[in-house]
């Protein structure tokens, strides 16, 4: 690839549509012949994928199109929206070309525009997302549509319209409308300057341009991204609830704004028509406003609900209020469900007891994975005690075996998928057999939603404090694998036996079927399992009726084996146990081989 032999440098803030654009414009090409002579080679139904490439470029990309163009590929990935993907959501939840069309909180279509900032015809790329609707430097609303033609683009998902024209200055309206002139071509570019100085700016009032700096600074790379990115989400959710409310939180927006907001609403549903549960009016939901000053209103309404000292209170007043014809009372809580893992833990306590009074619940079947910030194999088949105690022990009016395991299923169902069986399986739970019931014991249980909400709060504290903890995180599954088989070696058996006191009434009963339970014993603390789906492979050695004897007196050993008021023989063959339980996982942790 030879360099270009005139280029442009980019623009602070410059978007790289902008700037193929800028570049296309001055050596006289395409931009969709420059988009190709870059590399830049992922197609769509022969267009170039301008959003894919918005995001992020991989390093051959960035090579590629800084040699072209004669600049660093510092500049180059500057272009993309990489600095942000940690800070914004909708960016670093999107992996492929048609999954950046689907989220409108991405992308607002052909980007709003300030008309004295295209003077130089460089687009900035904040304009791209709808929480950018004003500009700072010049103290006016952003435009959303070309005052001339008044057309919203037709292909909203293409950044770079009319790829194929290299006659359009950057700065030129290029929305496609008829040409009825010429009956040889079947459609023309607008074509009017957007960057003429007659064009109004409407002046933003100083608390909505304080509020726009604020917005913008989150964007910052030096702020946490964790910080921003559950404010965005925020933002997102509080949005969606007010539309979905309305009117009846017409309350949270300006006064000067409201007309607005229902004039938006209502032309929405006229444009979008549909039954209560189609596609149409979920995205009318969902989408924010095109028009500056109305999302305005409805982004700074949310930010005011989500800093009101009273969310827990006035949240739940707004999920439950009177069902509009426009939406059902669930319509909000399916939003909030595929969102809350982004959102912030204040909003996710104040909503999610209302929310889940309209969710349709599910409590098995396949689905599809909806976390990835910690890894199943850290999980353990029979929820650790720590865990429990802090996350669960307040839950009352359920077997405590039951909760410990459906949350330890429950939560490998949320990064694996599948069904809560495929979830058990992979822990090593016999989920075949009446063993497995306690998911029948939580639907029963669940009798109420507020009861399921409980318990699934709780589920998602614990999963947010796996994906922050500091703690080196256990692999049971390996564990679990390296003891598959596993049965206390003879030798050691008789070592513990030996080391035992003396017991008082005769010498103890240390025969295989009680080495396979203290081997029982070990397992489950060295796997954190339950002793019901523990291997026995000393017992499966046995002759038929051997088994049946084994199987008839297991839990009455094993009783004698937990009670807390056991025998002094039990109580000192358990420490013992335990005691060569803690070396064993230390050795299943430093990769030590196992006899």
């Amino acid at each position: 690839m030879h360099p270009l032999p005139r280029s442009l440098d980019p623009i602070a803030g410059e978007s790289l549509v902008s700037y193929l654009q800028r570049l296309a414009y001055r050596i006289d090409v395409s931009p969709l012949r420059l988009v190709r002579m870059a590399g830049l080679h992922r197609w769509t139904n022969n267009s170039p994928p301008a959003r894919a490439i918005s995001l992020e470029l991989d390093r051959e990309q960035l090579s590629n199109l800084a040699r072209l163009a004669r600049i660093t590929p510092r500049e180059a990935e500057e272009l993309t929206f990489s600095s942000w993907k940690n800070h914004y959501p909708p960016i670093n939840k999107i992996g492929t070309d048609n999954g950046s069309r689907s989220d409108s909180w991405l992308f607002v279509g052909t980007p709003r525009f300030c008309p004295r900032c295209l003077d130089r015809g460089a687009w900035k790329k904040e304009w791209s997302l709808p929480v950018v609707f004003a500009c700072i430097e010049h103290q006016i609303f952003l435009h959303a549509v070309c005052p001339q033609c008044a057309r919203l683009s037709e292909r909203p998902w293409q950044l770079l319209q009319r790829p194929n024209d290299h006659t359009l200055h950057p700065a030129q309206c290029r929305q496609t409308t008829p040409d009825l002139a010429d009956r040889k071509r079947r459609s023309t570019a607008c074509g009017y300057r957007l960057d003429r100085a007659d064009i109004p700016g409407f002046k933003i009032e100083p608390a909505l341009l304080d509020f726009q700096i604020a917005i913008t600074r989150r964007l910052n790379p030096q702020i946490a991204p964790e910080e921003s990115g559950a404010y965005f989400a925020d933002l997102r959710l509080i949005t969606a609830l007010i539309n979905s409310a309305w009117p009846h939180t017409s309350t949270l927006i300006h006064a000067e704004f409201v007309k607005d907001v229902d004039a938006y609403i209502q032309s929405e549903t006229k444009t979008r028509p549909g039954p209560l549960g189609s596609p149409q009016r979920y995205r009318m939901l969902s989408d924010p406003p095109r028009e500056a000053r109305t999302c305005a209103a409805l982004i700074q309404a949310a930010d005011a609900l989500l800093l009101s000292d009273d969310l827990s209170e006035s949240l739940p007043r707004f999920i439950d209020s009177p069902p509009t014809e426009r939406f059902p009372r669930k319509a909000w809580a399916n939003i909030f469900e595929k969102h809350r893992d982004s959102c912030s833990e204040k909003l996710r306590a104040a909503a999610t007891p209302a929310a889940h009074r309209y969710r349709r619940v599910r409590m098995s079947g396949p689905r599809a994975p909806l976390r990835d910030d910690y890894q199943p194999q850290h999980i353990p088949a029979y929820l650790e005690q720590k865990w429990f105690d802090s996350h669960f022990g307040h839950i009352t009016g359920i077997r405590i075996r039951a909760l410990r395991r459906t949350a330890a299923v429950q939560l490998v169902q949320w990064v694996n998928g599948g069904s809560m069986g495929d979830a058990a399986q992979f822990l090593g739970i016999n989920h075949a057999g009446v063993q497995y019931a306690p998911i029948t014991d939580l639907r029963y249980w669940a009798g109420t939603r507020r009861k399921l909400a409980e318990f699934e709060t709780a589920l998602h504290e614990l999963a947010a404090e796996l994906r922050t903890s500091s703690v080196p995180p256990i692999d049971y599954r390996r564990r679990r694998a390296v003891l598959q088989d596993w049965v206390l070696p003879p030798e050691t058996w008789r070592r513990i036996f030996n080391e035992l006191p003396p017991n008082r009434g005769g010498a103890p009963i240390m025969d295989d079927r009680k080495r396979q339970v203290a081997s029982v014993f070990v397992w489950t603390h060295v796997t954190q399992g339950e002793h019901l789906f523990a291997p026995r492979p000393l017992e499966r050695e046995q002759p038929p009726d051997t088994q049946r004897i084994w199987a008839l007196r297991r839990n009455t050993t094993w009783f004698q084996m937990t009670r807390h008021d056991a025998y002094p023989h039990f109580a000192d063959l358990r420490k013992a146990l335990a005691e060569c339980a803690a070396q064993l996982a230390l050795s299943i942790d430093n990769g030590e081989s196992i006899t």
